[in-house]
């Protein structure tokens, strides 16, 4: 029998009597709370928690917000909007988008994806989702090539669980249902999900590679960075994160941090993407950095198909010539 090492965590939740409820039911309800609080947190480490009354409010909206999320597709609740990303070198020649996910509850209103993307990953719900936006975003592709028969490529994300053995499958039946080239779509795989490959779904998205599908390494830099995952999978692109970009213009080591990325990404042959630019000061730090794509509030915020298709069809934005290759 070949040996095994399994890491054992532990997570420990804590209530008190009788602050937290004079019944031993009460009680134990209280602590399981404060325990899946910290299995929330996604540590390796051991962890302990109090029991505190708003992780009661928390776990019912949690509840709610799954509830409704089930029906959500079925209602029409679920749309889709698209965020421009345009060239560093003109800042209206368009050279890619962005698809984002939306969702407009008839009992909730408008919920945060911050809020009911983590509940649907962890309820299982997110496969479901997953499978209509992409079939929804080829859709997308499909109508705006129809129009505009040199738009350029449209990324879409790619939840955690979607990332398994028969993804590169999934991806071309729907691109040959729709009559799309593999080259009309970019998958954004975010730092975080790296940990979580294995050799089969490493096959998996060399196939997608192969098969002409390009592959964006997205939320570069939110502290799960695995140089040995970078240097075996291959990336077309990497997306540098926000949380950079807001302190760019203030911290000169952030700055430093960021020509530093980037040329890691120019030795590995990546196109640059950062996200999240909002003000032109921080535009000005980006400048002759050697970055490919821009994408934020200062140059557009996320729309609708339509309303991207006006700025196009207005001449507000155009397209940039050989976006493809970009």
């Amino acid at each position: 029998m070949q040996r095994q090492n399994f890491q054992v965590t532990c997570a420990i939740g804590i209530s008190t009597w009788p602050y937290n409820g004079d019944e031993a039911t009460l009680l134990l309800q209280s602590a399981d709370l404060a325990m899946y609080h910290v299995k929330h947190l996604d540590s390796n480490e051991v962890h302990y928690q109090f029991y505190e009354e708003k992780m009661l409010v928390n776990s019912q909206r949690t509840l709610e917000v799954q509830q409704h999320l089930r029906n959500a597709i079925a209602e029409n609740e679920l749309y889709l909007v698209l965020q421009p990303q345009f060239s560093l070198d003109d800042s209206q020649a368009l050279c890619g988008a962005e698809v984002l996910l939306r969702w407009q509850s008839k009992k909730l209103g408008l919920v945060s994806p911050a809020e009911f993307i983590p509940i649907a990953e962890k309820s299982g719900l997110i496969l479901t989702i997953s499978a209509w936006v992409l079939e929804q975003s080829c859709r997308l592709i499909k109508q705006l090539q129809e129009q505009f028969s040199n738009f350029p490529r449209v990324s879409v994300n790619l939840s955690g669980d979607e990332i398994s053995v028969g993804l590169a499958k999934r991806i071309n039946t729907q691109l040959t249902a729709f009559g799309l080239s593999s080259q009309s779509i970019m998958l954004e795989i975010t730092e975080a999900q790296l940990v979580k490959f294995n050799d089969q779904v490493t096959s998996e998205i060399d196939q997608l590679r192969r098969q002409g599908v390009r592959i964006s390494l997205d939320d570069f830099g939110t502290g799960y960075s695995s140089m040995s995952y970078l240097s075996s999978l291959r990336f077309d692109e990497i997306k540098i994160d926000r949380t950079f970009i807001t302190k760019i213009s203030t911290d000169k080591k952030i700055l430093l941090l960021v020509k530093a990325i980037v040329s890691m990404a120019q030795a590995l042959e990546c196109k640059i993407v950062v996200e999240g630019v909002e003000t032109t000061e921080e535009l000005d730090c980006l400048t002759n950095m050697g970055i490919d794509v821009l994408q934020g509030y200062l140059f557009g915020k996320p729309m609708p198909c339509e309303k991207l298709v006006a700025h196009l069809n207005s001449g507000k934005y155009k397209i940039l010539e050989s976006s493809f290759n970009i």
